[in-house]
């Protein structure tokens, strides 16, 4: 009788006590970015307006600078389309709240033009949520732009097994206008003090980016973050850990040649620790590889985005020059695949073929040498193909999968434009992404395609062929980047590669291997012969 009672007094109690749930728990950790994925890269408010609710009187979808809506909802809606298309990893723009829209004379860089922070890089408040891209729901009693809110976007995501890539920026703060300084004013523990920012005046004019040290002086005219300073290092690394907590997956490090060397090492003493499988990707907008190479082998970072491969690829597959830019057939050479051997881990990089920061979408640059035409499409096939086989982690810019095009900011930001599913055959009215979704199962079905060695077969200058191979896997990919058919056929050798392994060499002898695209078969008996029609790839296993 005793034990009874004491059972209803606890239960009593626990009725009275309300139960104290923890601030935010780290969602379980899908696996660290790797060559298994493939990244998606949304410009969150040129995506989906899926909250009518949360719009702001400055949306205005026929101002290609102003806010168009676009939102966490949304994303949440075309969760279907992403998984359609094989996604694995969604790299997301900064959802840090924004400076809003700036006047004409507030940036120095473009004092002829109004605009918006709607792309997330013009931070006010890095610890807070923008109001622009969470829903509020009924009864929550969260403060304005609560992590939390962004921690249920990423929950969902990973209910779907779609990891998160946070895009952070450390170097700048948005323009300093009367949003900004009403922020810094409400939330001053939260926002980057007066005294932590680099000295303009030593940069001269202009300070554009143009003159001065990369480091030191203004981007685009963006007040410049000191990380030089302790103090500021500390704040960066605090607020990192508020975002990780969120429970993300990787981060997406902007302007990362812009930032002091000081950095790393506090980096690497502290985040990169105690979150080792957490990824990070460095935005270095170059395109030589030796400084590429120092991100990921002296600073650190896991991967880098790789624009070496992006200049390679227009070079060769759009504007026609010799494939051997992309690897010499003797090997050792300072082609793109042979300065391999310098990275850390080259099938850590994440490949490039179209990005925000560019000057055009890819596709606008593929119609300035075809024009709209179906060889235009085969070109950007042949690039996708290429890119879903060679090593590295490949990276889609939203829209590319569906041939849109647009030039230089903000043109190249337009609203997403989805295609439409034939719910019969489960295809879409676009034969490019129905080409894309096709190139995904195959690399995801290919451990040799997410890992494996790349060894160069044969190169000339219109054609490129190599093997990828890992464990019991081979795969061997093969471009004829001419316009016209190969006039002949090819015989391209595997047992007299000195780069191959016999054990590979015997599993590829007397094997019949199929065009995964095609259904085709050729016969393997330590070479075999090729005869691709022009700008064509075939993916042989």
């Amino acid at each position: 009788m005793k034990r009874f009672l004491v059972s209803i007094f606890l239960t009593l109690i626990m009725l009275i006590i309300p139960v104290v749930k923890p601030a935010m728990a780290v969602t379980s950790p899908l696996e660290a970015i790797s060559g298994k994925d493939v990244i998606y890269f949304v410009l969150i408010d040129r995506w989906f307006d899926g909250d009518l609710e949360n719009n702001q009187n400055d949306v205005n979808k026929d101002d290609p600078r102003a806010y168009h809506g676009g939102d966490f909802a949304g994303i949440i809606k075309k969760i279907p389309y992403l998984k359609d298309l094989g996604v694995t990893a969604l790299w997301v723009t900064p959802v840090y709240r924004q400076i809003g829209e700036i006047d004409p004379n507030v940036n120095p860089c473009d004092p002829n033009t109004t605009s918006a922070s709607y792309h997330g890089y013009w931070f006010s408040n890095p610890y807070r949520v923008d109001n622009h891209l969470y829903t509020k729901h009924p009864g929550e009693n969260l403060e304005e732009g609560d992590l939390t809110y962004f921690k249920e976007f990423v929950d969902i995501l990973h209910e779907n097994q779609i990891k998160v890539i946070l895009d952070m920026v450390f170097n700048h703060t948005g323009y300093h206008n009367d949003a900004y300084f009403a922020e810094v004013a409400a939330n001053p523990d939260e926002t980057i003090k007066d005294e932590w920012f680099n000295d303009p005046s030593l940069c001269g004019i202009p300070i554009c980016g143009v003159a001065g040290s990369q480091i030191k002086c203004a981007l685009a005219g963006l007040p410049d973050i000191n990380h030089d300073l302790v103090d500021v290092r500390d704040f960066f690394i605090k607020n990192t850990e508020a975002w990780i907590e969120t429970g993300i997956d990787g981060i997406r490090l902007d302007t990362t040649k812009h930032l002091e060397d000081a950095l790393w090492n506090d980096l690497k003493q502290t985040i990169w620790s105690k979150y080792p499988d957490l990824t990070w990707i460095g935005e270095v907008l170059l395109y030589d590889v030796e400084t590429l190479v120092s991100y990921q082998n002296d600073d650190g970072l896991d991967s880098v985005f790789d624009f070496a491969f992006y200049q390679a690829i227009i070079d060769t597959l759009i504007n026609n020059q010799s494939m051997t830019l992309l690897a010499s057939p003797f090997g050792n050479s300072n082609s793109l695949f042979d300065l391999d051997r310098l990275y850390r881990d080259p099938n850590l990089l994440s490949t490039v073929t179209d990005n925000h920061d560019l000057s055009a979408r890819i596709m606008s640059i593929i119609q300035n040498v075809y024009g709209d035409t179906p060889q235009a499409e085969k070109v950007m096939k042949l690039i996708f193909g290429l890119q879903f086989t060679t090593r590295g982690i490949p990276k889609i810019y939203y829209g590319t999968e569906v041939g849109m095009v647009g030039g230089k900011d903000p043109d190249n930001r337009r609203d997403m434009q989805f295609p439409v599913k034939d719910l019969n055959t489960g295809e879409y009215d676009n034969d490019l992404i129905n080409y894309l979704i096709k190139l995904v199962e195959i690399r995801k079905s290919s451990e040799d395609l997410q890992f494996g060695t790349l060894t160069t077969l044969y190169s000339d200058q219109f054609i490129y062929a190599f093997l990828r191979h890992y464990g019991n896997q081979e795969s061997i990919v093969v471009i004829n980047n001419g316009n016209e058919a190969m006039p002949e056929s090819l015989s391209i050798t595997i047992d007299g590669n000195a780069n191959i392994p016999t054990r590979v060499k015997e599993r590829l002898r007397d094997k019949i291997l199929i065009d995964r695209l095609t259904g085709d078969e050729y016969q393997a008996t330590g070479s075999f012969d090729i005869q691709l029609d022009g700008k064509d790839i075939i993916i042989l296993q």
